[in-house]
């Protein structure tokens, strides 16, 4: 690729995109060129102050990405899904981007993808199923890409999904999957892999690679939180999709519980083995545990004196940063 080195990232104030983008501008073949809606949003300054070119673009608008993607070689596309919208609005921004990457000649995007319940299985997980259709939109197209399928975020278990205290010391896991294996992943470890998809040409155009650094149970996950918490112990709720759908207090109850049991009945096919190829530091959930210890005292206001009152509120003003700490 000499000479063609600015990569354009969707969604660099957010999660996947903010990893990518500080992956990619860690490495001295790439240019990142990351966009945003709000320039003046915290993320965004916080790029700007890491050196990373930062740019306004919004998806609902395709003449600012076709102006945004000038240039560029590649390209890094995540959509945010609002679970108040049509599934449809979260792929038209997505067909925007693409569309906009064609005209641009984008050489090669990554887009991150998911497998699609609705088309699989006949029950709609809009988070899912936009995400398959924007991928499908990229093929049809004949726009040369790479789908990256992740699995559960490990940090899910320190926001969305953090355990629900029962008692004192005792917690439950609210995730209806059963004796199914869970995969997943610190989404913190993304960049690393999308930097080495890019880095290996045009290896892995035309194809979809579904990432993952641990297939466990719950009760597994439970386990092992227990563990490196103690003695805060730590079980699996063990309820079924129905219930997790009554309790789960979130707009996207629905779609996220169907979710959930289309991957108990649907094989993700996650690969450990090429995910390792792609990132050869992969962090286990054990491992990412340990080093969120901290995160998961704060965040589950676990006492640190577990030998005094457990304490019933989270601090006032007590802040969250769900990371894998060498990033």
């Amino acid at each position: 690729m000499p000479g063609d080195n600015i990569i354009v990232v969707f969604g660099a104030t957010g999660r996947q995109g903010g990893t990518v983008a500080r992956a990619l501008n860690a490495h001295p073949a790439f240019h990142v060129r990351a966009l945003t809606r709000n320039l003046d949003s915290p993320a965004a300054q916080q790029l700007t102050g890491e050196g990373i070119e930062v740019v306004q673009a919004d998806l609902n608008d395709k003449s600012s990405l076709v102006s945004a993607l000038n240039g560029a070689y590649g390209c890094f596309l995540v959509t945010a899904t609002d679970f108040s919208e049509p599934v449809l609005t979260e792929v038209a921004r997505g067909r925007n981007a693409v569309e906009a990457c064609v005209a641009a000649g984008v050489k090669h995007l990554v887009v991150s993808s998911q497998l699609c319940p609705d088309k699989t299985v006949g029950f709609c997980a809009k988070q899912l199923d936009a995400k398959y259709t924007i991928q499908e939109i990229a093929q049809t197209m004949k726009q040369p890409h790479t789908g990256v399928i992740m699995p559960f975020y490990y940090e899910n278990f320190l926001d969305f999904h953090k355990p629900e205290r029962y008692d004192g010391h005792a917690f439950k896991l609210n995730i209806p999957m059963g004796h199914t294996p869970l995969d997943g992943m610190s989404v913190y470890q993304l960049g690393d892999i999308i930097l080495n998809i890019f880095l290996s040409g045009s290896r892995f155009i035309g194809k979809v690679i579904s990432v993952t650094a641990d297939k466990l149970i719950v009760k597994e996950y439970a386990a092992i939180l227990s563990k490196h918490l103690a003695p805060y112990q730590f079980k699996d709720a063990q309820i079924t999709v129905a219930q997790f759908k009554e309790v789960f207090n979130h707009p996207g109850n629905v779609h996220i519980g169907n979710m959930f049991e289309f991957f108990v009945r649907v094989d993700q096919k996650h690969s450990i083995e090429l995910t390792k190829q792609l990132c050869p530091d992969i962090l286990p959930f054990e491992e990412w545990v340990e080093l969120n210890k901290e995160n998961f005292q704060r965040v589950l206001d676990l006492d640190a004196n577990p030998g005094r009152p457990v304490r019933t509120q989270q601090p006032e003003g007590t802040a969250i940063f769900n990371i894998v700490k060498r990033y």
